[in-house]
């Protein structure tokens, strides 16, 4: 799950728990890479904390 709050705007949170933390954390780390340099990613809406689109 990828996570923003509004008290750190310019942060993005990524949250990865147990063993499925270690499977997801390399897919959502590509993700959050994507949406740092290119300002979006298909599958942001479906990890987003929020449902939202950045």
């Amino acid at each position: 799950m990828i996570g923003q709050y509004d008290d750190f705007p310019n942060c993005l949170f990524l949250y990865a728990y147990g063993d499925n933390g270690l499977v997801y954390s390399g897919a959502l780390a590509k993700v959050l890479r994507d949406v740092i340099t290119k300002g979006t990613h298909p599958l942001m809406n479906l990890y987003s904390q929020r449902g939202i689109n950045l």
